[in-house]
């Protein structure tokens, strides 16, 4: 929740300025819109900020996890090793 009010504090300006453009909707409607579409798109854009983060690192964790139980062990310093290994392996894609 922390990103989505960053985004909306960020969209605000924007959204503001759209209530100065001529409309047939009375001022209360087009204010309502505007924090609707205002909590839409900031909600979205910090879902998609968290995604783009987190999963690189769950991805991480999960190759990591994956390592344990055998005797001789591919990335035996953590994740470190885990990012090295994949950066070798594949590459940036």
């Amino acid at each position: 929740f922390m990103l989505m009010d960053w985004y909306k504090i960020a969209i605000t300006p924007v959204m503001n300025l759209s209530l100065h453009l001529p409309s047939n909707r009375p001022h209360f409607q087009r204010k309502k819109r505007r924090t609707l579409v205002s909590s839409f798109l900031s909600g979205g854009l910090a879902g998609g900020t968290t995604t783009t983060v987190l999963y690189p690192i769950e991805f991480l964790r999960t190759r990591l996890a994956m390592d344990t139980g055998t005797q001789s062990r591919l990335y035996p310093r953590g994740m470190r090793d885990v990012f090295c290994g994949i950066w070798k392996t594949d590459g940036l894609r």
